[in-house]
């Protein structure tokens, strides 16, 4: 039997393997926002290293916030401090 770990790791395999024609649409379109954006990441993510963050930053035109012993999953793994980067960006408007 699979276990659910097992299956997520499936998932998660077939999008990277579709991430190009998956989140080029997504891109495209957050390029033509014109508010303050920010890509906020875990240095610790053992899916996207933090430099495949810091280039979806550049390339978008976004701010970009390295939380500290954070993974992947950052509203579960470390909530208070995603929610003050949210307003920290947020009192910039």
């Amino acid at each position: 039997p699979r276990t659910q770990s097992t299956a997520i790791a499936t998932v998660f395999e077939a999008a990277l393997r579709e991430l190009e024609e998956r989140y080029t649409p997504v891109l495209d379109q957050w390029r033509q926002v014109r508010a303050p954006r920010q890509v906020i990441w875990g240095d610790s993510d053992p899916f996207f290293s933090v430099e495949a963050g810091r280039r979806t930053a550049n390339e978008n035109g976004a701010g970009f916030r390295l939380l500290r012993q954070a993974g992947h999953f950052l509203p579960e793994e470390c909530p208070d401090e995603l929610a003050e980067a949210v307003l920290t960006l947020l009192r910039t408007v």
